[in-house]
């Protein structure tokens, strides 16, 4: 049978999964010009384009920098997956320094170029570099990848049941500006919540932690609009944070029980991004 009571939805940026809630961290940008910022994927990010060295100390700014980054690369801090560096086209005569391999260099490759810059990183995290390849627009996971997805991370084997809507983002910062299009798909899984609950397998690498939560939970939480509120500590009888769009989804599958038809057409609706200042479209049936 379906879990009509449950939501089933997983969308990759929020790391949300089949009312397991999967928690993350998020940081805000540093304006200290040598301080890292780490991101929502445990990567340390070095912003270089904020560091305007006159020609008197630039080569003292150099050496600064590469010395943070070699400390940082040979003493992984805990959880961090990868470090990124992020240069002006002026900033160029550091490539061969940060490139070339250890003990030479610092064993950087490049990820992409835009006009003004360039992004270079280096895989520290556990098993192969899981960096993905850079792209002007993403298509994330749909069906066959969503299920892939949360067999490899909860050991759970769901089947496809519909396409919920789409979700358009552009511009946010976790795929470097460019425009995403991902997929919000709707699974169910058989069996009994117990059955369910001991097939339960978590990725140590993906995953942190997670619980099951019965949808009239959701539809009781509190709705934030950014990843950093709902990571803020919070006592356990202030219940669950969840963002607008898991609210639209939990709202989505409560009306189907009642639906003899589905709308056919998909409607744009605007919410607010996991970022702070960012915002989503997203394309769901109905008006």
């Amino acid at each position: 049978p379906y879990l009509t009571r449950c939501m089933y939805q997983l969308y990759q940026p929020m790391r949300f999964s089949c009312l397991l809630l999967l928690p993350g961290r998020i940081y805000g940008r540093h304006s200290s010009s040598f301080v890292p910022f780490m991101d929502r994927h445990n990567c340390l990010h070095f912003d270089l384009s904020t560091v305007v060295p006159t020609q008197k100390n630039c080569e003292n700014v150099q050496s600064r920098i590469l010395e943070q980054l070699s400390a940082v690369c040979n003493e992984v801090p805990p959880r961090c997956n990868a470090v990124w560096v992020h240069l002006l086209s002026s900033q160029c005569s550091l490539l061969p320094r940060l490139c070339a391999p250890p003990p030479d260099g610092q064993g950087f490759q490049l990820h992409h170029a835009k006009p003004k810059s360039l992004s270079l990183y280096r895989w520290l995290g556990p098993g192969d570099d899981r960096v993905p390849a850079f792209t002007t627009h993403q298509v994330a996971i749909t069906a066959d990848a969503t299920l892939r997805e949360v067999y490899e991370e909860t050991g759970l084997q769901p089947t496809f049941r519909a396409l919920m809507g789409v979700r358009e983002s552009n511009g946010i910062p976790s795929t470097f500006g460019t425009a995403e299009i991902l997929a919000l798909c709707h699974l169910s899984l058989s069996g009994s919540p117990t059955e369910i609950a001991s097939q339960l397998k978590l990725c140590p690498i993906e995953i942190k932690a997670a619980d099951w939560f019965p949808l009239s939970s959701i539809l009781d939480a509190q709705v934030l609009p950014t990843l950093e509120e709902i990571k803020k500590p919070t006592a356990p009888m202030q219940g669950l944070r969840i963002t607008p769009l898991t609210r639209i989804l939990a709202e989505m599958l409560v009306k189907e029980n009642t639906m003899t038809q589905r709308p056919a057409f998909l409607s744009r609706r605007r919410v607010a991004s996991i970022f702070p200042g960012y915002t989503h479209d997203i394309y769901l049936p109905g008006d």
